[in-house]
C-alpha cells in the first residue's frame, strides 16, 4: 500500500452530449513498501532484516464515457473501459548481522521481474464547465490490474475543448 503522483494525458471525442470515448497514456509513478522482520538473536549474535517492494507501472487505456448534464455548468459521467498495463516488480533484501567488529551485511541483490495484461478500468467524475473552451474535471478511475490489490487515480484535469 504505497501512493505517488501520477502523470496522465488524454484525448477524447464526444459523439453527442450524452455519449463519447477517451483514450490516454498514465504513468502511475512508483509504489514503495518496507517490511522489517524482528530481530533475531542467538549465541554468534543478532540478525535484522528488511525488504524493500517495488512496483512501476504504466498503461494505455480506453473509455466509452456516459456524461449527464446536470445545469450549464456541471456534467457528471461514468466511464468503463479497459486498461493495457506494463509493469516493473522489484524487491532486495537488506541483511545486518550485529555482531561487535563487524561491518552492516550488504543489501542483497535484487530480485526483478515484469508483467503486463489487459484488464477492466471504469471511472466517474464531474466536468465544470465555463464560458470558455476551458473546463476543470475532477475524477476517480478503478484499475482492475490483476497483480496488485486495489490501483485507483483522483485526477484533477484541466480540458480544453475543440468545437468542430
Amino acid at each position: 500500500s504505497s501512493t505517488d503522483v501520477s502523470f496522465d494525458v488524454t484525448a477524447g471525442w464526444m459523439f453527442s452530449e450524452r455519449f463519447g470515448f477517451e483514450v490516454g497514456y498514465t504513468d502511475f509513478g512508483r509504489a514503495t513498501q518496507n517490511y522489517e522482520l524482528p530481530q533475531v538473536c542467538n549465541g554468534f549474535g543478532c540478525q535484522e532484516r528488511e525488504w524493500t517492494a517495488q512496483v512501476d507501472m504504466t498503461a494505455l487505456r480506453a473509455f466509452i464515457v456516459g456524461n449527464l448534464p446536470l445545469n450549464e455548468n456541471f456534467d457528471v459521467y461514468a466511464k468503463v473501459g479497459a486498461v493495457r498495463w506494463d509493469a516493473d516488480y522489484s524487491g532486495f533484501e537488506r541483511n545486518q548481522i550485529l555482531v561487535p567488529g563487524l561491518p552492516v551485511g550488504p543489501r542483497n541483490d535484487p530480485v526483478n521481474f515484469d508483467d503486463d495484461g489487459t484488464d477492466l478500468a471504469a471511472g466517474i467524475g464531474l466536468t465544470m464547465k465555463t464560458d470558455t473552451p476551458f473546463s476543470l474535471r475532477v475524477d476517480f478511475s478503478y484499475y482492475d490490474v490483476h497483480s496488485t490489490d486495489l490501483l485507483w487515480t483522483a485526477e484533477l484535469s484541466g480540458i480544453y475543448t475543440f468545437d468542430w
